[in-house]
């Protein structure tokens, strides 16, 4: 074999091996955004005033949830206006919404996800599936994790017997529709303190260094999750106390933590990508006019 054949080969198989890597391995580096400077800001209807999970669907639509009644509703992520809405059963205390390329995945406070096929409504098709989770977990949040093909749920609260403050996040499997007894991620108040003790202090983390410098099991309370589309790290909102934009990695690393200005977004209770990355974040309730946000990376 000659030498450019050979340093040709050579270069084709270092490429072929980075195709292989992992999403998560390819852009190692956080992702931020400026919540102060949003690229574009929608008014919603008053009918979401109560949102609670959003979800980016195609061609610059999302579908949202509100947590009082179980209806569906479309939107469009260029002035907000409701397309289309459907109701898919009783009034309820729905929290979040997911979608992969067959089905929408509502999760109730109880721990109950109902699965609604995506592209041919039928209510008898409808699934209301039951899991470990229930009340004392006070379910939050629900995403699709295109890395595992699984879903991310995560809860307010923490019912088991642990040795210090935590938060869990469960890994729910769409083929077996059955939730992973064990979490796959643990919020830890100790590892916040740790990451904040090794963060250049401004004006936010300096918020919240005290704010969790005085934290005990009131630490954290996640609203919504959501997998950023092209570096896989894992994003949580907690719109409690302080409105806090957490960061971790595929490996449940926290690699960032981000105060959610409240003059914007008084209780961040939804959060979703675009394909490209743009983040998508809405408010619930406390806002004077219903609105949501998209913010391109920095």
């Amino acid at each position: 074999m000659g030498l450019i054949n050979c340093i040709n080969l050579i270069i084709y198989l270092l490429l072929l091996n980075a195709c292989k890597q992992p999403l998560s391995n390819k852009m190692s580096a956080k992702t931020t955004y400026n919540l102060e400077n949003p690229a574009l800001s929608l008014i919603l209807s008053k009918e979401l005033k109560e949102i609670s999970g959003i979800a980016y669907i195609d061609n610059n639509r999302a579908i949202a949830i509100q947590d009082e009644h179980a209806v569906l509703y479309y939107l469009s992520l260029a002035d907000g206006a409701i397309s289309d809405s459907i109701s898919f059963g009783e009034d309820g205390d729905y929290e979040g919404i997911a979608i992969n390329d067959e089905n929408i995945f509502v999760l109730r406070s109880d721990g109950f996800i109902f699965i609604i096929p995506q592209h041919s409504f039928d209510p008898s098709k409808i699934k209301k599936v039951n899991t470990f989770l229930d009340n004392r977990h006070d379910c939050e949040g629900i995403c699709y994790d295109p890395i595992t093909k699984k879903l991310l749920i995560s809860c307010k609260e923490n019912p088991e017997e642990a040795e210090e403050p935590l938060r869990n996040i469960y890994s729910f499997s769409p083929e077996n529709e059955t939730i992973e007894k064990n979490p796959v991620f643990n919020i830890r108040l100790s590892d916040i303190k740790n990451y904040l003790e090794n963060t250049t202090e401004n004006s936010g983390t300096n918020v919240l260094k005290e704010f969790f410098g005085e934290a005990t099991e009131d630490f954290f309370y996640p609203s919504d999750i959501a997998v950023h589309p092209k570096s896989g790290d894992i994003y949580i909102c907690s719109a409690k106390a302080v409105s806090i934009l957490m960061v971790i990695g595929q490996d449940g690393k926290l690699k960032d933590l981000q105060l959610i200005p409240e003059e914007m977004l008084p209780q961040t209770e939804g959060i979703s990508f675009k394909p490209n990355g743009d983040l998508i974040l809405c408010s619930e309730g406390k806002a004077k006019e219903e609105r949501l946000f998209i913010y391109t990376a920095q």
